[in-house]
């Protein structure tokens, strides 16, 4: 660890030593805007046109460029606004604000100039966010972000993810940099982000930041908009699933507001639907989303930025069955809120100050009333809470110290309440295991950007972590290295090695279909889980900027993971849940991975591809030997085409090709026996499983297709129709596998039956073709 800090200092040395070879210099940074509505431009880029050197905006829209005496101007472009060219004077350093008008697309523009690469990470553009086709019409970010290459799915229909090997927990979801702990909507069929509310999303697969920490596989960087500054509008939409709208404007010259909240109206569809099936039954689900967002910009340095958003998924059951009666209520959701103060100090530095508390909980409660034989009643309470509770302060700061160095620093500290398993009913004790656990994680980061001759460009970066809770403390270094080389002006090669530790462990706990996402703390005899990555790339481009490619190799390893022990799939109602939880695993992943995207033009789209292997290791699953993961997928395609017909119409399509899942086969059955009062009988028979994920599934493949339709209302506002089918040739993809001697899945208990006849393995499968339509207006 020594020698590497003397090469990072050596390195360091010398970006500062170009400073006296170099001539004089201007400092220019600012924010870039649209003009008419005042949102940032994320990615946009900042170029000097004579001497090929500049920047891009980064999440907050903000560039700092240093620009060489006898250049006297700079280029902004950004996809989809008209570029400009704005003077420069050399006199002194200069903050310099940009507005951008919507015009030129990027078809009728040739771009020559500065494009920053970034590897192991991809942005999604807004446009092929809104027109991928899926399921209900409606865009779906986690499962748009599902179709590049080392991010696959859990299941069909799933929207969490897993990259390179890593598992759904293991993923830092941000929103306007704060952290978000469940993602899903309805078991995981749907995100929890809502487009219309969107700005910019992008995922960093490998290779992260100093910034970024805590969790061992990805981030999930989400920047939402600010509200239009100039004047009031708004839209609304409505699909099969449920509705949303959307409103913004401003409040002042100086300040603006964004409000949108989405809902769905399956809880009458499937009240209506069980109370025709059955009169003493109902059934009902739905979720909601609201978004709201102020933002106050006093002057041109400032902004201040208060966000909130709420979230829950609520599923009841009632049961009327003469004087029985039985209600179950699920519920299981978010809570976010913070406040944000970004200032640019100067045209050399700013900083972000984000205080934030985000809330998930999973709550289960059931009343049961039983009518007896001599005419009393039995009542039966219970109540299941799963909670964690994030209290974060952070601050971010970046300084350039001359054209070839940047420094950006910061810290963070997170107060952390969790409860893990806390069960009550009237039956037993007052309560069971009612265990919480404070923890308080803080980090501090140093990341060096590196330009050396514009040819080698660097990050070296470290990341100081320290968690405390009761009778355990962890204190840890996280080296952080980033290496660019540029062949030419479109072809770059790079190589990253990271660090990472992870202090919150997400597992699934079985039993409930929709909601079953528990995390638990690390503490005393639990492990923080580590994670080690390399990765090596190639990114170019052609044709002027129209073909873009890429090819990046990671290999992976994770230690002190968790998983249950065999024979557990559930941590609740038990006091003694971590004796459920295997520890101290060992994860392996390694793999390949190719994207190439045609930008412009009237056919666009892209195509993914990825060979990846992912394994697990523990002392007492498997009789210790290594296994697959149970979510190792080698092959994974996808192939995307968008087609601008003409000024109203457009269509997608989108093919998805993915190994099938491992599953553990059965190798034999046996019989387990119960003792009756007065005689031995057979009350059910058990398989008897072979190696752990030996086997594997059918391949997944399905055909997906879009057309969009633009049209006016008759007050001539904008709308559009959106015509979508999921799985054109209704392909059966497996969802699980299961044995019996007949093809129905029995969900119930059916005594002490045996099954005599010869066992079968068959496939159970969700989606077959589904066709949706939605319809949005703008006012």
């Amino acid at each position: 660890m020594a020698q590497a800090f003397k090469y990072i200092g050596l390195v360091i040395f010398l970006a500062a030593t170009q400073t006296t070879v170099l001539i004089a210099q201007t400092h220019v940074s600012g924010i870039v805007r649209d003009r008419q509505s005042g949102e940032l431009l994320i990615g946009a880029s900042v170029y000097d046109p004579i001497k090929m050197n500049g920047s891009s905006t980064d999440n907050n829209g903000y560039y700092n460029v240093v620009v060489d005496r006898g250049s006297d101007s700079l280029i902004f472009t950004y996809v989809g606004y008209a570029s400009i060219a704005k003077p420069i004077y050399h006199s002194n350093d200069t903050i310099l604000n940009v507005t951008m008008m919507p015009g030129s697309n990027l078809e009728e523009v040739q771009v020559k100039g500065y494009k920053k690469v970034h590897f192991n990470q991809s942005r999604l553009s807004n446009r092929e966010l809104m027109y991928i086709p899926s399921i209900g019409a409606e865009p779906d970010v986690l499962k748009t972000l599902q179709l590049l290459p080392g991010v696959q799915s859990q299941n069909e229909g799933s929207s969490n993810l897993l990259i390179r090997g890593g598992g759904p927990g293991q993923n830092l979801f941000l929103i306007d940099n704060v952290p978000l702990y469940y993602v899903n909507h309805l078991g995981g069929f749907i995100s929890v982000f809502n487009p219309e509310v969107l700005n910019d999303v992008r995922v960093i697969k490998g290779g992260f930041p100093a910034k970024y920490g805590g969790k061992l596989s990805s981030v999930v960087d989400i920047t939402m908009r600010e509200g239009d500054q100039s004047g009031f509008k708004g839209s609304a939409g409505i699909g099969i699933i449920g509705a949303h709208l959307t409103l913004e404007g401003p409040i002042s010259e100086k300040a603006s507001y964004l409000f949108s909240v989405r809902k769905t109206f399956t809880e009458l569809l499937l009240g209506t639907a069980s109370l025709i099936a059955d009169d003493d039954y109902i059934v009902t689900y739905g979720f909601y989303d609201l978004n709201g967002k102020i933002t106050w910009r006093p002057d041109d340095l400032n902004s201040v930025q208060v966000n909130l958003y709420l979230g829950d998924d609520q599923w009841i059951t009632r049961v009327f069955d003469g004087q029985d009666q039985m209600r179950m209520k699920n519920l299981w959701g978010n809570i976010l809120g913070s406040v944000g103060w970004k200032r640019v100090l100067s045209p050399k530095s700013q900083f972000n100050n984000t205080l934030s508390y985000s809330r998930y909980r999973l709550k289960d409660l059931r009343i049961f009333k039983f009518a007896n034989i001599d005419g009393t009643f039995t009542d039966f309470h219970s109540n299941y809470l799963s909670s964690v509770q994030d209290v974060t302060l952070k601050t971010d700061w970046r300084h350039r110290m001359n054209k070839a160095w940047a420094v950006d620093f910061g810290l963070q500290s997170s107060y952390l309440f969790f409860v893990p398993n806390q069960y009550w009913d009237n039956q037993g004790d007052p309560e069971v295991n009612a265990q919480r656990i404070h923890a308080l994680e803080s980090a501090i980061y140093l990341e060096n950007q590196v330009s050396i001759a514009r040819v080698l460009n660097m990050n070296l970066g470290i990341r100081g972590v320290q968690y405390i809770t009761k009778n355990f403390v962890d204190y840890f270094l996280e080296p952080r290295v980033d290496l660019s080389i540029s062949l030419s002006e479109t072809q770059t090669l790079n190589a990253t090695y990271m660090y990472g530790s992870q202090y919150s462990h997400m597992v699934f706990s079985s039993g409930n279909f929709f909601n079953n996402e528990v995390w638990v703390p690390t503490q005393e005899g639990m492990n923080p889980a580590r994670v080690e990555q390399y990765s090596a790339g190639w990114k170019g481009s052609f044709k002027n900027m129209m073909f873009s490619a890429e090819v990046d190799v990671y290999k992976k390893e994770m230690n002190e993971l968790l998983a249950f022990k065999e024979g557990y799939a559930n941590l609740k109602g038990d006091a003694l849940w971590e004796s459920k939880l295997e520890k101290g695993g060992r994860g392996e992943a390694y793999g390949i991975e190719f994207f190439m995207r045609k930008e412009r033009g009237l056919w666009t789209g892209f195509m993914s591809y990825a060979y990846s292997r992912a394994k697990r290791q523990f002392d007492n699953i498997n009789g210790g030997e290594e296994y697959i993961f149970e979510y190792d997928r080698p092959h994974s395609f996808s192939i995307d085409i968008h087609r601008t017909i003409n000024d109203r119409w457009e269509f997608n399509a989108l093919w998805v090709y993915q190994s099938g899942l491992p599953y553990t086969p059965a190798i034999a059955r046996t019989y387990i026996p119960y003792t009756g009062e007065q005689e031995v009988y057979y009350d059910y028979e058990a398989l008897i499983y072979g190696e752990r994920n030996s086997e594997r599934m059918r391949a997944y493949h399905r055909l997906d297709v879009g057309l969009h339709y633009k049209t006016k209302t008759q007050k001539g506002r904008d709308a559009t129709w959106s015509f979508s089918v999921y799985n054109l040739y209704s392909r059966q993809n497996p969802y699980f596998y299961f044995y019996s001697d007949e093809p129905q899945l029995n969900f119930g208990y059916n005594g002490p039956e045996v099954h005599n006849g010869f066992l079968n393995l068959y496939q159970f499968s969700y989606f077959p073709i589904i066709p949706s339509v939605s319809y949005k207006v703008n006012f």
